[in-house]
């Protein structure tokens, strides 16, 4: 099947934690990412379309894993899980996910559990 999107996604599973004040911190696993955004399986929890949310996950190998605080929307609600789309990317975060992005099936990132400690500000 042809993939119809500007933003082409990757299979990627690590633990992520999401930061949302109608609910506090909620704990999932992404399926995918793209540079735009990402699936993540939420399976007891339906989050409404357009829930602002912050989401943390961590990319890179062992030795130069870099956490990141991404602000996301959620653009699609599932029973297993949310579509989250990225929203005001820090160009440090974009840099890191166009990294990731462009590693071949052998660099994969690997998955472990996210901080789950929320941002000040």
């Amino acid at each position: 099947m042809l993939e119809r999107r500007w933003n082409p996604r990757k299979e990627f599973e690590v633990h992520v934690a999401i930061y949302y004040s109608g609910l506090g911190i909620l704990r999932g696993v992404s399926r995918d990412i793209s540079l735009k955004g990402m699936f993540i399986k939420l399976p007891s929890v339906q989050l409404p379309l357009n829930a602002a949310l912050d989401v943390v996950f961590s990319l890179g190998s062992q030795k130069d894993r870099q956490r990141m605080r991404v602000p996301a929307l959620v653009v699609r609600s599932e029973s297993d899980g949310v579509g989250a789309m990225f929203s005001n990317l820090e160009l440090s975060a974009s840099a890191a996910l166009c990294k990731m992005m462009n590693q071949s099936p052998a660099m994969e990132v690997q998955s472990h559990q996210a901080a789950a400690t929320p941002a000040h500000g």
